[in-house]
C-alpha cells in the first residue's frame, strides 16, 4: 500500500534546488514525483527576454535596462542599417517564433516603427528595425522595449 501524505502536511524543506524531487500534481510523472526542473517546463515553458534597448549611428545596440532575462547575456552587433545580430551560444536551440512588434518614435509621437525578431540558427537571432515608411533604419531604438520568447522545442 502506498503511503500518502496530504500536501498541506508536508515538511518545509527550505528553498528548492533544480534537482530536488517534489510531489507531482500530475499522474504522468514517475509515480507522482518530479524535479523542480520538470515542474518549470509546465509553469513557464518559454524563456523570456524583456529589455529596453538603444542604438545610434552604426554602433551596436545596447541594453539600457533588463526587466526579465531567462536566456542569458546576448551580444548584440550592428550588421547594416536597421539590422542587428543577437549572439549567444546555444541560446536559440529551441523554437523562436518570428515576432513583429510596433512602437512609437520618441521624436515624432505620431509615427509608428516596428522591429522583427527571427531565428538565424541555434546561436543567432536577427532584429530588423523599420521606420514609419517601412525602411530599415538606424537611430530608431531609444529606450525601446524589446520583448521575445524562446521555447524549448517546436510546438
Amino acid at each position: 500500500m502506498t503511503l500518502r501524505i496530504p500536501y498541506n502536511q508536508l515538511p518545509n524543506l527550505g528553498v528548492l534546488q533544480s534537482g530536488d524531487i517534489i510531489p507531482g500534481l500530475r499522474p504522468a510523472f514517475n509515480e507522482g514525483s518530479m524535479t523542480v526542473d520538470d515542474l518549470s517546463n509546465f509553469v513557464n515553458i518559454g524563456k523570456a527576454y524583456r529589455v529596453d534597448m538603444s542604438q545610434s549611428g552604426t554602433s551596436d545596440p545596447t541594453v539600457d535596462f533588463e526587466y526579465e532575462n531567462w536566456i542569458g547575456s546576448i551580444v548584440w552587433t550592428y550588421v547594416s542599417p536597421g539590422v542587428y545580430n543577437g549572439n549567444l551560444f546555444g541560446a536559440f536551440a529551441g523554437y523562436v517564433p518570428v515576432q513583429t512588434k510596433s512602437f512609437f518614435d520618441d521624436t515624432y509621437a505620431s509615427t509608428v516603427n516596428t522591429y522583427t525578431i527571427k531565428k538565424i540558427d541555434d546561436n543567432n537571432i536577427e532584429m530588423s528595425v523599420r521606420n514609419y515608411t517601412g525602411r530599415n533604419d538606424d537611430n530608431i531604438l531609444n529606450l525601446t522595449f524589446i520583448d521575445f520568447l524562446v521555447y524549448p522545442a517546436a510546438l
